[in-house]
């Protein structure tokens, strides 16, 4: 079907409701039933059923040598999944568990934001340095799925108050309730350390078996690995210009700032009037006082590893 950016739906999820829908049905078949060779390079662009094909193609990489996976990873679509299409809410989860299999077979994933992946250096030049997509982060990215989709499911059913971050204090659902009154968001509830909190619905991502030709350049995350989550709001990345989801903190107006993690003393906020600086301070302080208080909770690493997450890692294929 016709879809939002005028490209194609898989399943209609990703529908223009502005559009008359114009579905129609295609053969598809496993990548196991028609490739049996190496693959010096495979592009994956299917409107967020990315994991479906990677499993599809469990042979292939397993007994032959796939050296490059080009990717576009659609968690957004997959997060609308459990409202439209029940069906595939598992996709949800399936996306970072799809990483961590690549991860765990040898590869080296990066992030490609769109000035690189549809603009970028001149071929000749090589790839710039990109960040990396670790086991790490994609332990966030699972919990935050299991989470979310939990959350998005009771939803359904009229219990709004279920899945991550909620329910939201009631403080800052008082001081800007736009905002904070409502929970299971993503990128917004997304943990800063995740991978999900690094772009707003989709991004582009490039994992190898060859190391040395991908530059990483630090790793993923509206937060660094080091910062504590329990005292903390705001990243200290090599991006300060960007919040939560990597959304641009120049362009935010002044009530979406403190909720995508912008600081309000960043030098954009130059621009908002004084009685604008005065509410998104307040926000501030009211967001550090419930990070303090245990009132937004965001379970480090140290955490995850002993709650049963690691098991879901699929173990290590036959490689050469």
């Amino acid at each position: 079907t016709k879809g939002i950016w005028g490209t194609a739906s898989v399943s209609g999820i990703n529908q223009n409701e502005m559009h008359k829908a114009q579905p129609f049905t295609v053969t598809s078949e496993r990548v196991d039933s028609v490739v049996d060779e190496d693959v010096l390079l495979m592009k994956v662009d299917v409107e967020g059923f990315e994991s479906v094909v990677l499993n599809s193609a469990a042979a292939l990489f397993s007994k032959r040598d796939v050296r490059n996976v080009v990717l576009e990873y659609n968690a957004g679509i997959a997060e609308r999944m459990p409202m439209w299409r029940p069906q595939f809410s598992h996709l949800i989860e399936a996306n970072p568990a799809m990483l961590m299999q690549l991860i765990v077979r040898g590869y080296r994933v990066v992030m490609m934001n769109d000035n690189v992946a549809k603009g970028g250096s001149p071929w000749h030049e090589g790839l710039p340095q990109l960040p990396e997509v670790t086991l790490d982060n994609l332990r966030y990215d699972l919990q935050d799925a299991i989470a979310f989709k939990a959350g998005a499911e009771a939803f359904r059913l009229d219990k709004p108050e279920a899945g991550l971050g909620c329910p939201t204090p009631p403080k800052l659902r008082a001081i800007n309730p736009g905002q904070w009154g409502g929970c299971n968001l993503m990128p917004e509830d997304a943990h800063p350390k995740s991978l999900r909190s690094s772009f707003p619905a989709n991004t582009n991502l490039w994992a190898s078996k060859d190391h040395a030709a991908l530059k990483a350049d630090g790793v993923v995350g509206a937060f660094t690995q080091e910062q504590d989550t329990s005292k903390e709001w705001v990243g200290r990345t090599r991006e300060p210009e960007f919040g939560q989801g990597r959304r641009a903190c120049q362009y935010l107006p002044h009530n979406m700032l403190v909720r995508n993690r912008c600081n309000c003393s960043y030098s954009a906020f130059q621009k908002h009037t004084k009685q604008q600086q005065q509410a998104c301070k307040l926000e501030e302080e009211a967001v550090m006082e419930a990070l303090l208080t245990g009132q937004l909770k965001y379970s480090d690493l140290s955490h995850m590893k002993g709650s049963g997450l690691v098991g879901i890692l699929p173990q290590k294929g036959a490689q050469k």
